[in-house]
């Protein structure tokens, strides 16, 4: 028995076999279907890294308060 695996996105119901598989493919096959987990995606890694030089900066916390 030959296994053949690839990726497929469905549209309307129907999953389309790629043709170096679907020329091989005349008779009965057996399907299993297994859905692939959606990627969560860390929303701390869009935001690039941000490093600043404040050497020889005034931090006055008074005067950012009073803005």
């Amino acid at each position: 028995m030959s296994a053949y695996q690839f990726n497929a996105v469905i549209k309307d119901g129907t999953i389309r076999v790629p043709d170096k598989y679907a020329k091989k493919l005349t008779k009965k096959v057996r399907v299993v279907l297994m859905p692939e987990k959606e990627k969560v995606i860390d929303k701390a890694s869009l935001i690039p890294d941000l490093q600043l030089n404040t050497e020889g900066w005034k931090f006055d916390r008074d005067e950012a308060n009073a803005r």
